[in-house]
């Protein structure tokens, strides 16, 4: 399971953003549940663009042309 980390404040005028939410990390505060939903969106509408499945990393591109077998 993972580790629950709190929830910072919301401080930037675009929290709830992707950039709002490295510009936390670059400047050392909590991130907030707005920004660490917005990134966790992106990375989701980002796998699923690039055929990556959160389980594995290998596209199914890669997957179907070399007919590696996969448990499902």
């Amino acid at each position: 399971m993972p580790k629950q980390t709190p929830d910072g404040p919301s401080i930037y005028p675009n929290c709830g953003d992707r950039s709002a939410y490295y510009r936390h990390l670059r400047n050392g505060t909590p991130t907030c549940r707005p920004c660490k939903d917005a990134l966790a969106k992106s990375m989701n509408k980002w796998r699923h663009a690039k055929g990556i499945n959160k389980g594995r990393i290998v596209p199914d591109t890669i997957i179907q042309k070399h007919g590696i077998k996969v448990n499902a």
